[in-house]
Protein backbone atom coordinates (compact mmCIF):
# COMPACT_ATOMS: atom_id res chain seq x y z
CA UNK A 1 0.00 0.00 0.00
CA UNK A 2 1.07 3.58 -1.05
CA UNK A 3 2.41 5.35 2.18
CA UNK A 4 0.72 8.77 2.74
CA UNK A 5 4.21 11.03 2.55
CA UNK A 6 2.33 14.29 3.69
CA UNK A 7 1.14 13.07 6.93
CA UNK A 8 3.93 10.19 7.46
CA UNK A 9 6.73 11.76 7.23
CA UNK A 10 9.81 8.90 5.79
CA UNK A 11 12.44 7.37 8.65
CA UNK A 12 15.38 6.58 6.90
CA UNK A 13 15.98 2.91 7.78
CA UNK A 14 19.55 1.57 8.02
CA UNK A 15 18.99 -2.23 8.35
CA UNK A 16 18.92 -4.99 5.91
CA UNK A 17 16.74 -6.02 2.99
CA UNK A 18 14.40 -8.42 3.24
CA UNK A 19 13.33 -10.69 0.82
CA UNK A 20 9.56 -9.50 1.03
CA UNK A 21 10.97 -5.93 0.31
CA UNK A 22 13.17 -7.15 -2.54
CA UNK A 23 10.50 -8.58 -4.41
CA UNK A 24 8.49 -5.67 -3.72
CA UNK A 25 11.07 -3.58 -5.70
CA UNK A 26 10.86 -6.10 -8.35
CA UNK A 27 7.05 -5.82 -8.31
CA UNK A 28 7.05 -1.83 -9.01
CA UNK A 29 9.83 -2.10 -11.07
CA UNK A 30 7.38 -3.90 -13.17
CA UNK A 31 4.87 -1.53 -13.06
CA UNK A 32 6.94 1.66 -13.18
CA UNK A 33 10.18 1.23 -14.30
CA UNK A 34 13.88 1.29 -13.17
CA UNK A 35 13.54 4.72 -13.03
CA UNK A 36 11.01 6.50 -10.94
CA UNK A 37 12.96 5.35 -7.31
CA UNK A 38 10.95 8.27 -5.52
CA UNK A 39 7.85 6.89 -6.76
CA UNK A 40 8.78 3.31 -5.75
CA UNK A 41 9.82 4.25 -2.58
CA UNK A 42 6.16 5.20 -1.53
CA UNK A 43 4.96 1.38 -1.49
CA UNK A 44 8.22 0.75 0.90
CA UNK A 45 8.01 1.94 4.63
CA UNK A 46 10.98 3.53 5.64
CA UNK A 47 12.48 3.35 2.31
CA UNK A 48 13.80 6.20 0.52
CA UNK A 49 14.50 5.81 -3.49
CA UNK A 50 18.01 6.45 -3.04
CA UNK A 51 18.04 3.05 -1.37
CA UNK A 52 15.84 1.69 -3.77
CA UNK A 53 17.83 2.76 -6.43
CA UNK A 54 21.23 1.52 -4.99
CA UNK A 55 19.39 -2.08 -3.97
CA UNK A 56 18.00 -2.28 -7.70
CA UNK A 57 21.59 -1.74 -9.54
CA UNK A 58 24.12 -3.19 -6.68
CA UNK A 59 22.14 -6.13 -5.95
CA UNK A 60 18.92 -6.94 -8.04
CA UNK A 61 19.78 -6.58 -11.23
CA UNK A 62 19.58 -9.72 -13.81
CA UNK A 63 22.74 -8.38 -15.32
CA UNK A 64 25.29 -8.28 -12.71
CA UNK A 65 28.09 -10.38 -13.13
CA UNK A 66 28.39 -13.08 -9.94
CA UNK A 67 31.09 -14.77 -11.37
CA UNK A 68 35.03 -14.31 -10.00
CA UNK A 69 36.85 -11.99 -11.58
CA UNK A 70 39.12 -13.03 -14.68
CA UNK A 71 42.79 -11.78 -15.65
CA UNK A 72 41.31 -9.87 -18.81
CA UNK A 73 38.64 -8.25 -16.59
CA UNK A 74 41.23 -7.30 -13.91
CA UNK A 75 43.34 -6.07 -16.89
CA UNK A 76 41.02 -3.53 -17.86
CA UNK A 77 39.84 -2.29 -14.77
CA UNK A 78 43.71 -1.64 -14.31
CA UNK A 79 43.85 0.32 -17.44
CA UNK A 80 40.54 2.28 -16.64
CA UNK A 81 41.91 3.25 -13.38
CA UNK A 82 44.47 5.28 -14.88
CA UNK A 83 42.21 7.25 -16.38
CA UNK A 84 39.15 7.30 -13.79
CA UNK A 85 41.29 6.63 -10.80
CA UNK A 86 39.16 6.10 -7.79
CA UNK A 87 35.94 7.34 -9.81
CA UNK A 88 33.97 3.89 -9.48
CA UNK A 89 30.99 4.84 -11.18
CA UNK A 90 32.78 6.18 -14.53
CA UNK A 91 34.73 2.85 -14.47
CA UNK A 92 31.66 0.40 -14.05
CA UNK A 93 29.85 2.24 -17.37
CA UNK A 94 32.96 0.57 -19.34
CA UNK A 95 32.49 -2.72 -17.25
CA UNK A 96 29.69 -4.84 -18.31
CA UNK A 97 28.15 -6.46 -15.38
CA UNK A 98 30.43 -4.98 -12.81
CA UNK A 99 28.85 -2.68 -10.22
CA UNK A 100 30.74 0.18 -9.25
CA UNK A 101 30.69 -1.53 -5.37
CA UNK A 102 31.83 -4.66 -6.89
CA UNK A 103 34.96 -2.74 -8.98
CA UNK A 104 35.49 -0.78 -5.73
CA UNK A 105 35.97 -4.19 -3.45
CA UNK A 106 37.93 -5.99 -5.92
CA UNK A 107 40.29 -3.25 -6.27
CA UNK A 108 40.86 -2.64 -3.34
CA UNK A 109 41.13 -6.20 -2.34
CA UNK A 110 41.99 -8.78 -5.45
CA UNK A 111 44.08 -6.74 -7.58
CA UNK A 112 46.65 -5.72 -4.94
CA UNK A 113 48.09 -8.88 -6.13
CA UNK A 114 47.97 -8.23 -9.90
CA UNK A 115 48.78 -5.05 -9.71
CA UNK A 116 53.01 -5.14 -9.87
CA UNK A 117 52.23 -7.45 -12.66
CA UNK A 118 50.12 -5.83 -14.51
CA UNK A 119 52.46 -2.32 -14.25
CA UNK A 120 55.10 -4.23 -15.60
CA UNK A 121 52.97 -5.28 -18.71
CA UNK A 122 51.82 -1.63 -19.31
CA UNK A 123 55.14 -0.36 -19.03
CA UNK A 124 56.59 -3.23 -21.40
CA UNK A 125 53.49 -1.42 -23.56
CA UNK A 126 54.75 1.87 -23.13
CA UNK A 127 58.81 1.35 -24.31
CA UNK A 128 57.11 -0.65 -27.43
CA UNK A 129 54.85 2.49 -28.06
CA UNK A 130 57.55 5.18 -27.46
CA UNK A 131 59.84 3.40 -30.08
CA UNK A 132 57.28 1.83 -32.41
CA UNK A 133 54.49 4.53 -32.30
CA UNK A 134 50.63 4.13 -32.35
CA UNK A 135 50.16 1.35 -34.85
CA UNK A 136 51.74 -1.30 -32.39
CA UNK A 137 48.20 -1.11 -30.77
CA UNK A 138 46.40 -2.66 -33.46
CA UNK A 139 47.26 -5.99 -32.06
CA UNK A 140 44.83 -5.30 -28.68
CA UNK A 141 41.21 -5.36 -28.97
CA UNK A 142 39.01 -2.35 -30.11
CA UNK A 143 38.34 -1.32 -26.24
CA UNK A 144 41.82 -2.83 -24.92
CA UNK A 145 42.94 0.08 -28.30
CA UNK A 146 41.09 2.95 -27.55
CA UNK A 147 41.78 3.05 -23.54
CA UNK A 148 45.93 1.98 -24.38
CA UNK A 149 46.02 5.27 -27.08
CA UNK A 150 44.37 7.57 -24.22
CA UNK A 151 46.34 6.93 -21.56
CA UNK A 152 49.64 6.67 -24.05
CA UNK A 153 49.21 9.78 -25.79
CA UNK A 154 47.32 12.02 -22.77
CA UNK A 155 44.57 12.24 -24.70
CA UNK A 156 41.09 12.06 -23.84
CA UNK A 157 39.13 8.69 -23.78
CA UNK A 158 37.42 7.76 -27.14
CA UNK A 159 34.59 5.48 -27.65
CA UNK A 160 34.76 3.86 -31.05
CA UNK A 161 31.22 3.19 -32.69
CA UNK A 162 32.30 -0.77 -33.27
CA UNK A 163 33.21 -0.71 -29.89
CA UNK A 164 29.74 -0.02 -29.27
CA UNK A 165 28.34 -2.83 -31.28
CA UNK A 166 30.99 -4.93 -30.23
CA UNK A 167 29.62 -4.67 -26.62
CA UNK A 168 26.23 -4.43 -28.04
CA UNK A 169 26.90 -7.97 -28.97
CA UNK A 170 28.24 -9.40 -25.93
CA UNK A 171 25.04 -8.00 -23.75
CA UNK A 172 22.63 -9.84 -26.10
CA UNK A 173 24.18 -13.46 -25.87
CA UNK A 174 24.48 -12.41 -21.80
CA UNK A 175 21.04 -11.62 -21.78
CA UNK A 176 19.82 -14.71 -23.63
CA UNK A 177 21.84 -16.83 -21.66
CA UNK A 178 20.67 -15.04 -18.00
CA UNK A 179 16.99 -15.34 -19.83
CA UNK A 180 17.27 -19.13 -20.38
CA UNK A 181 18.50 -19.86 -16.50
CA UNK A 182 15.88 -17.36 -15.14
CA UNK A 183 13.23 -19.01 -16.98
CA UNK A 184 14.39 -22.40 -15.76
CA UNK A 185 14.32 -20.97 -11.97
CA UNK A 186 10.94 -19.49 -12.62
CA UNK A 187 9.66 -23.12 -14.26
CA UNK A 188 11.00 -25.05 -11.19
CA UNK A 189 10.25 -22.67 -8.44
CA UNK A 190 6.59 -20.53 -9.44
CA UNK A 191 4.85 -22.91 -11.71
CA UNK A 192 1.46 -22.44 -9.35
CA UNK A 193 1.60 -18.92 -10.05
CA UNK A 194 0.18 -16.57 -12.34
CA UNK A 195 2.23 -14.79 -14.46
CA UNK A 196 1.49 -10.54 -14.35
CA UNK A 197 -0.17 -9.09 -17.65
CA UNK A 198 1.82 -6.39 -18.94
CA UNK A 199 -0.89 -4.64 -20.54
CA UNK A 200 -2.22 -0.84 -19.96
CA UNK A 201 -5.38 -1.91 -18.42
CA UNK A 202 -3.64 -3.93 -15.54
CA UNK A 203 -1.19 -1.09 -14.86
CA UNK A 204 -4.04 1.92 -14.63
CA UNK A 205 -6.35 -0.43 -11.97
CA UNK A 206 -3.10 -1.02 -10.14
CA UNK A 207 -1.91 2.57 -9.82
CA UNK A 208 -5.86 3.49 -9.03
CA UNK A 209 -6.18 0.84 -6.18
CA UNK A 210 -2.75 1.69 -5.01
CA UNK A 211 -2.20 -2.11 -4.56
CA UNK A 212 0.20 -4.18 -6.81
CA UNK A 213 -0.62 -7.96 -7.55
CA UNK A 214 2.04 -10.41 -6.44
CA UNK A 215 3.32 -12.80 -9.21
CA UNK A 216 6.47 -14.63 -9.70
CA UNK A 217 7.42 -13.63 -13.37
CA UNK A 218 8.68 -9.78 -12.66
CA UNK A 219 9.24 -8.67 -16.44
CA UNK A 220 11.00 -5.05 -17.53
CA UNK A 221 9.45 -3.26 -20.59
CA UNK A 222 11.26 -5.61 -22.83
CA UNK A 223 9.25 -8.43 -21.36
CA UNK A 224 12.61 -9.97 -19.98
CA UNK A 225 13.01 -11.76 -16.60
CA UNK A 226 13.89 -10.45 -13.70
CA UNK A 227 15.97 -12.11 -10.56
CA UNK A 228 14.25 -14.79 -8.22
CA UNK A 229 14.89 -14.09 -4.68
CA UNK A 230 17.07 -16.77 -4.59
CA UNK A 231 18.90 -14.96 -7.00
CA UNK A 232 19.85 -12.29 -4.88
CA UNK A 233 23.19 -12.06 -3.64
CA UNK A 234 23.28 -12.64 0.31
CA UNK A 235 26.42 -10.37 0.63
CA UNK A 236 26.64 -6.76 1.82
CA UNK A 237 23.00 -7.07 2.11
CA UNK A 238 22.79 -2.97 3.59
CA UNK A 239 22.09 0.08 2.48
Amino acid sequence: MKQNINNNPKVIRKRPWSEDEDLKVLELIQTFGPQKWTQIAQYLQGRVGKQCRERWHNHLNPLIKRSPWDEDEEWILYLYHKVFRNKWSEIAKHINGRTDNSIKNHWNSGMKKKLNEFSYKFNQIKLKYQKEGVQILNEYDIQQKSILEAILSNKPLRIEQNQFQEQDNIEQEQNQQKKIRLENIYSEKYTDLEFIQDDDNVREQNLQNHELDYSNSYLDSNHKFLVSKNQIDSDDNFY
